[in-house]
C-alpha cells in the first residue's frame, strides 16, 4: 500500500517538474521569437 503510494507520489512530481520545464521551455522560446 505504502509503495503503490510513494509511486503515485513520484509520478505526480515527475509529471508536474516536466510540466513546468515545458511551460519554461515554450515560454522562453516565445520571448525569443519575440525580439526577432
Amino acid at each position: 500500500m505504502a509503495y503503490e503510494i510513494s509511486c503515485a507520489i513520484l509520478i505526480v512530481i515527475v509529471h508536474h517538474k516536466s510540466t513546468i520545464l515545458a511551460l519554461h521551455l515554450s515560454f522562453s522560446i516565445g520571448v525569443f521569437w519575440s525580439k526577432h
